[in-house]
């Protein structure tokens, strides 16, 4: 009897829709496929999101390393045991990965020519280890987006991680809040 496989490539991906053209936008770390969302688009062809910068996870690569070995995965293709991986990382992915906001340029011809990754409020300490994450949510023509960056917020003498609105223009990112 034969057994058929469905696969998952990857997690999340952001697409748009350029000219009838579906176009897929990539994170920049495409550890297990990369995850990534878009929400907004400009006239300049400038796509804003966010995506996974950095997989911080050692779990991760550990399963990554085992679908690898023959001996670790069984019967099983390598492809349908990354694909599980894919699946059970998928739904909480900020708490494996640094996740930035992302500015994907395109070309008239729907060609990412260039992924821009957005900041956070904050730099963390050189040896935090903790996952981070921002959002670009809309931008404007003159390719400054709006979104939402991890900030500190000071609480009974506490650094507390809080989420806050911010604006990302260029290099800078303003708080709103």
């Amino acid at each position: 009897e034969e057994t058929t496989y469905i696969v998952k490539e990857v997690g999340t991906r952001a697409v748009v829709n350029l000219n009838n053209t579906v176009i897929a936008l990539n994170a920049p770390d495409t550890l297990a496929g990369g995850f990534s969302e878009a929400y907004g688009i400009n006239d300049n062809n400038q796509v804003v999101g966010y995506g996974t910068t950095q997989f911080t996870s050692e779990t991760l690569q550990t399963s990554i390393d085992e679908c690898a070995d023959e001996d670790s995965r069984g019967d099983r293709p390598i492809e349908s045991c990354l694909s599980s991986i894919i699946g059970s990382f998928s739904s909480s992915v900020s708490a494996f990965a640094q996740l930035r906001g992302l500015i994907w340029q395109l070309d008239d011809q729907g060609q990412v020519i260039e992924t821009q990754q957005l900041g956070i409020l904050f730099e963390p300490e050189a040896d935090d280890t903790k996952n981070y994450s921002s959002q670009a949510l809309a931008i404007n023509d003159n390719g400054i987006a709006v979104g939402i960056s991890n900030g500190l917020y000071i609480e009974d003498d506490v650094n507390v991680v809080r989420n806050f609105g911010v604006i990302f223009n260029q290099n800078d990112i303003i708080n709103l809040t």
